[in-house]
């Protein structure tokens, strides 16, 4: 049985398009590093190379999406190459909140800064509690207009 398109996503082409930019000049760089005009690998572009091939790997995006009787929060690693799932029933959550000032319209500043800097502002939080006691919070590079979105939706239901 496949699985029926959730009502509402997450999902940005247009974020997953910088995510793999910014991954293409990672490579890019890491390229030119060892295969420059130099010979001999220098032990610091090494170094600085395996950095940023780890920085790629755990580049993590969160998508969220509303399905008819679950919230699923995916996790995806190497631009969805990877990725785990968690799912919450609607019926199960008691409270649904977020907090953070990442929206639609900083974005563009946010990208360039958090890909040089670890700026916690540029994420928002969402936190769900449950009927069974228990609170998940996630930080997630969602705009907060699609958080306000999910939150109706979850709470309509």
């Amino acid at each position: 049985m496949t699985e029926k398109k959730p009502i509402y996503t997450t999902f940005s082409w247009i974020r997953f398009a910088k995510d793999l930019v910014f991954g293409l000049i990672i490579i890019y760089i890491i390229t030119s590093v060892f295969f420059g005009s130099e010979n001999e690998i220098n032990i610091n572009a090494l170094a600085i190379g395996i950095f940023l091939i780890i920085f790629i790997i755990i580049i993590d995006s969160k998508e969220l999406e509303v399905y008819e009787n679950k919230l699923r929060i995916k996790s995806n690693h190497l631009f969805g190459l990877i990725s785990r799932k968690t799912d919450i029933e609607l019926s199960n959550i008691k409270d649904i909140t977020y907090s953070g000032k990442f929206s639609q319209s900083n974005d563009l500043t946010q990208d360039f800064l958090r890909l040089i800097l670890p700026v916690f502002d540029f994420k928002n939080t969402l936190t769900i509690k449950t009927f069974d006691n228990k609170t998940y919070e996630y930080e997630v590079y969602v705009y907060k207009e699609k958080l306000e979105k999910i939150i109706s939706i979850i709470k309509k239901r």
